[in-house]
C-alpha cells in the first residue's frame, strides 16, 4: 500500500459563472492498484456522508483512480446503509 496521501479536505471546482466553489472531500490514501482507501473515523450523518462521498468519487475519477475501499469502524456502522443504497457491496465485516 502506498503511503502517498490526498491531504486536502476540499477541492476547488469552476462553476458556469467562473466562480470557485469549495467542495469537501474524504481523506484517502493511495493503494497499490491505482485506487484509494478511505478510513472513516469522524461521525457524520448519512446525507452529508453521501454528498461528500459522491464529490470524492468524482475527484478520484478525474485523477484516474480505479477503485475505492471504505473502511468503517463499528461506531460508524450507521453509514453502512447509505453505502448500500449508493450501490456499494460489502466485502468484509469483522
Amino acid at each position: 500500500m502506498s503511503t502517498s496521501k490526498f491531504s486536502q479536505l476540499s477541492a476547488e471546482e469552476m462553476t458556469a459563472g467562473d466562480q470557485v466553489q469549495q467542495v469537501k472531500l474524504l481523506t484517502s490514501t493511495n493503494d497499490a492498484h491505482n485506487g484509494v482507501i478511505v478510513e472513516m473515523d469522524q461521525p457524520m450523518d448519512s446525507a452529508t456522508f453521501v454528498s461528500i462521498l459522491r464529490a470524492s468519487i468524482l475527484h478520484w475519477k478525474q485523477l484516474g483512480k480505479k477503485g475505492v475501499w471504505v473502511k468503517l469502524p463499528i461506531h460508524l456502522a450507521s453509514l453502512v446503509e447509505a453505502l448500500v443504497k449508493e450501490g456499494w457491496v460489502l466485502v468484509h465485516l469483522s
